[in-house]
């Protein structure tokens, strides 16, 4: 707002908790102003925004903000920002309270998830008991933040699902929401209990921090200490832990999907990669209530009651075990006693608690000595296991542990690459208008080597591909689809047979009724065959004056500018369309 407006009406109170947009609309419909959008634009100096993420809010606080708290409390206790933080690097902390506070190019959520996988801005759901609650403290009811956090259904105060706050909510999200049933009402209930402990900033928040979720996926098993995910075992075991416990379709698409739970984990992984704190929140769930060391005892015991049951080897218990363990001394011989494998025979002992330790391989001077000459020689691991009666795993184990260990076989390599690299560099020098697609093709064997080899060198010393590729269509899930078809029926039937005048059915009334955005419904709307559910301008105004005769109890003869009084059209466009030369856009 500028400094020479002053503010001559009063404004109501604003509640911890309370979002900027709805708090802005609670001032216009208070006082009737001209538009929800005007009063954004003297509030905050910008159209309206997102709900929980809003930005300019330095110039709201400058406005009205510094009238109910400081800009600080303004971050924690009126917006996501903790929310949207836990997925973020530590490094790109202070450039999302950047693109809160100011106006900067580019999104204002630092992470994000797919395209109609995301629920839709302007959804406040309330709870009827919380509402009643504020209407006997504040005299007035308003959207609590936790309320409209991505994904929360229910009050997790009062065990209840939310109910919209308007008559007629975002036709997608109700369509992409069912009635839950006593298990997914619990699973709700424990999300939402979640997602309000990631909304705040306190001890308890931060579990479900990015390097947190890490730790205590580490903690369960699934990382292990060298780093290294079991990356199959936890998304199959994460998929089947989230089944059929969501009532939201677009939550359950996410959980269910090899795809995006496989992307989740690696940028979790990655400190350089942002995740979007739903994944947090589901991850930190997953990793206290199921772990590996559970996951390997289930599938044990499951192992062995299958051999019990199929008559391959008897019934064991841990004394069993343990007094074979004890005469025979090696997992081996118990195995072969057993009728098992070594492996089995390890996951008993892992389950009964009995401790067995594999044979020793603590190698001598002489030994190590002896291994590492016979591969400096030239000498295959193969060999080198035959010569010194060792396993391979061993051989490779001491070429690991000795980095500057060069064989013979790895110097002519590298005397190749470097012969390739300047054919390469000739073959550039030699042909220095045509891209890389043109001269990989005049030498594959070189731009093969050398993109196995040394890529970096490769990329930078090549020409920049000037080929044109066409941007991927992107494919949107069929049960979305589906989805979004029938809401745009609904949608579509509102505007042309609602109570009052017929409104045009457009692409903009389309995508604001139903809640999506417009990329959303432009890469969307033709694969759902949502498109054949818009109305061109002459079948609109067609629409209004039959709608208008059926009002009137003239039927004949009508004039025109009553006919244009009873549409609301001009009375330009009742001649056009009467002479038929209107235009059929």
């Amino acid at each position: 707002m500028r400094a020479d407006e002053c503010m001559v009406y009063p404004l109501p109170a604003f509640p911890d908790g309370e979002l900027v947009n709805p708090f802005v609309r609670r001032v216009n419909e208070m006082h009737d102003f001209a538009s929800f959008q005007q009063l954004s634009r003297r509030f905050l100096a910008r159209k309206p925004g997102l709900d929980g993420m809003p930005s300019c809010l330095a110039e709201f606080h400058a406005s009205v903000g510094h009238l109910y708290c400081d800009i600080h409390t303004l971050l924690q206790r009126h917006t996501h920002y903790h929310y949207y933080c836990r997925g973020l690097p530590d490094s790109r902390v202070a450039e999302q309270r950047a693109r809160l506070l100011g106006k900067l190019h580019g999104p204002v959520r630092l992470c994000r998830l797919p395209v109609m996988l995301t629920p839709s801005e302007g959804e406040y759901l309330v709870c009827p008991e919380c509402e009643r609650e504020s209407v006997a403290v504040y005299g007035f009811g308003y959207v609590h933040r936790v309320h409209v956090a991505p994904f929360v259904s229910v009050c997790a105060r009062h065990r209840r699902p939310l109910d919209s706050s308007s008559r007629q909510g975002l036709l997608f999200d109700q369509y992409c929401r069912s009635t839950p049933t006593e298990y997914q009402l619990s699973k709700a209930v424990e999300f939402a209990n979640r997602s309000i402990e990631c909304i705040e900033d306190d001890i308890v928040g931060g579990l479900y921090q990015k390097s947190c979720v890490r730790q205590s996926l580490t903690d369960s098993g699934w990382i292990t200490a060298s780093g290294r995910m079991r990356l199959d075992a936890l998304i199959d075991t994460f998929v089947c832990f989230y089944s059929g416990a969501f009532v939201d379709i677009r939550l359950m698409l996410l959980t269910s999907s090899h795809e995006h739970v496989g992307n989740a984990l690696r940028a979790l992984m990655r400190d350089d990669r942002a995740m979007h704190p739903a994944w947090c929140i589901l991850m930190a769930w997953f990793a206290r209530d199921c772990s590996f060391a559970s996951l390997v005892s289930r599938k044990a015991i499951e192992q062995v009651s299958e051999q019990a049951d199929a008559g391959h080897a008897p019934a064991v218990d841990a004394g069993t075990v343990r007094n074979l363990l004890s005469q025979h001394g090696t997992l081996t011989k118990v195995a072969e006693v057993l009728h098992t494998s070594v492996h089995q025979v390890s996951l008993l002992c892992r389950l009964a608690g009995i401790e067995s330790s594999v044979r020793s391989k603590v190698l001598d001077d002489s030994m190590l000595e002896s291994i590492v000459t016979l591969l400096k020689a030239g000498k295959k691991p193969v060999d080198v296991s035959r010569v010194t009666r060792l396993s391979i795993t061993t051989i490779y184990r001491v070429i690991a542990a000795i980095p500057d260990l060069a064989f013979p076989r790895d110097h002519a390599a590298l005397d190749r690459i470097e012969k390739t690299k300047q054919a390469w560099l000739a073959l550039v020098e030699q042909f220095p208008h045509e891209g890389v697609s043109s001269l990989r093709r005049r030498d594959p064997a070189s731009y093969a080597r050398l993109r196995r080899a040394a890529h970096p060198w490769l990329k930078q010393h090549s020409p920049r591909d000037v080929r044109c590729r066409p941007r991927a269509t992107p494919v949107r899930n069929v049960t979305l689809l589906r989805i979004l078809g029938v809401a745009a029926k609904v949608a579509s039937s509102r505007f042309r047979n609602g109570a009052g005048r017929p409104v045009r059915s457009s692409s903009f009334r389309m995508w604001t009724s139903l809640g999506l955005s417009e990329y959303a419904w432009n890469s969307s709307s033709l694969a759902a065959g949502a498109h054949t559910e818009l109305e061109a301008r002459r079948d609109f105004l067609m629409n209004r004056v039959r709608w208008a005769l059926r009002k009137s109890s003239v039927q004949d003869g009508m004039p025109v500018w009553r006919m244009a009084k009873a549409t609301g059209l001009r009375k330009s466009t009742i001649e056009q369309l009467i002479l038929g030369t209107h235009g059929s856009k």
